[in-house]
């Protein structure tokens, strides 16, 4: 792989993990100290998302941040978008010639020195889905603090 296509995917990678963590924060009023993404990849057409937040170290469900009234409309339109910046991760992973991950877990601290934490896991070897697999996170994050 030359230089040119590696810049390419990191600017194209950075550019979707910032646009999911940036609407996370505004879906959030910016009232968190960390933001949670979980996408599971099982092909490019087929993914599971979610997002939660830490406040006041404790994990608060993206339906219990913001004030009820905004919830449901304004969720939807946030699960749209990271759906959509999913598919675009898995698109570029595969145009990169990437083997797709499996799972993505991203961590945006802002109380930590290295703000983003972003984790690959490219094999569902129990074949679990995707609940599941968020459920096994947050009791990670739960147990261990920052996973």
């Amino acid at each position: 792989m030359n230089s040119e296509t590696i810049k390419n995917f990191e600017e194209g990678f950075d550019k979707i993990i910032t646009a999911m963590v940036s609407e996370c924060w505004n879906y959030a009023d910016k009232k968190c100290d960390a933001i949670y993404i979980h996408c599971t990849i099982y092909d490019v057409n087929t993914i599971g998302v979610s997002f939660f937040y830490r406040v006041k170290n404790k994990l608060i469900s993206n339906d219990r941040i913001v004030e009820k009234k905004r919830v449901r409309e304004r969720l939807e339109i946030v699960w749209d978008l990271l759906s959509q910046n999913t598919i675009e991760l898995a698109k570029l992973f595969e145009a990169n010639k990437d083997e797709i991950p499996f799972e993505i877990r991203i961590i945006y601290d802002f109380a930590q020195k290295v703000k983003l934490n972003v984790k690959f896991v490219y094999d569902n070897e129990k074949n679990v889905d995707s609940l599941e697999l968020l459920m096994k996170w947050e009791d990670e994050i739960n147990t261990y603090g920052r996973k």
